[in-house]
């Protein structure tokens, strides 16, 4: 885990952290990785401040990386 980040494999373990995500002096490549073959790909992100103020948005991607669906809020 770095930064309290990793990919979430689907038996529910936690497999290697996430590419793009800075590990003492080094820097890792960012790069979308596409799901197995008959899988889509959920990507989520969230922020939140101290006024109680929060945003978050997904996108579903398919295996080639067409948007299926997207939302933000």
């Amino acid at each position: 885990m770095v930064k309290g980040k990793g990919v979430i494999s689907s038996e529910g373990k936690t497999r290697s952290p996430l590419p793009g995500i800075s590990t003492g002096n080094q820097k890792l490549e960012i790069r979308w990785q596409t799901p197995d073959s008959g899988w889509v790909k959920l990507n989520t992100d969230a922020s939140f401040i101290s006024t109680n103020d929060a945003g978050s948005s997904i996108v579903l991607r398919d295996l080639v990386g067409n948007i299926i669906a997207y939302a933000c809020m």
